[in-house]
């Protein structure tokens, strides 16, 4: 997987390793999450703005056992989504997607929708305009999920 854009999507805990000090510093899993998902992006999140890289080892495979969903606590209704902005706000656009463009579904999509919004604001013309204005309406997308909040 390509790190150039949300390369915390890497961080899955069934296959991941990290420095013990790192996980220390960035304070370890966010206990507020007991639904199923997020919990380990969210961590990742934090290692990616702590200065964390992230590599991909295309020779290492793992093996996942998938858990029944009435052991897993699924979360239809995107609780942890909701404590994902509530920790990191909408203020990232890499954040901001993910309100619309679930890259559980789909990480190539989401992947593929970011690098186009990164060089549509990093062009000097009229495009970098277009991208402001989806970022606006990436942050509009997330008050569902924020509420009240104000938007970072």
């Amino acid at each position: 997987m390509s790190t150039d854009v949300a390369p915390w999507l890497m961080f899955i805990t069934r296959c991941v390793s990290v420095k013990k000090r790192h996980f220390m510093e960035v304070g370890g899993f966010q206990e507020r999450f007991i639904k199923y998902g997020l919990e380990d992006w969210e961590l990742g999140y934090r290692l990616h703005k702590h200065g964390l890289s992230y590599r991909s080892m295309n020779r290492i495979i793992g093996y996942h056992q998938e858990h029944p969903s009435a052991i897993r606590n699924d979360d239809p209704e995107l609780n942890n989504l909701r404590i994902f902005y509530d920790i990191h706000g909408a203020g990232d656009p890499e954040l901001a997607l993910l309100s619309i463009c679930h890259p559980w579904n789909d990480p190539h999509l989401y992947k593929t929708l970011l690098r186009k919004i990164k060089r549509w604001k990093s062009r000097s013309n009229e495009h970098s305009k277009l991208g402001g204005i989806i970022e606006k309406a990436l942050y509009q997308s997330t008050k569902f999920f924020i509420g009240s909040r104000a938007q970072e």
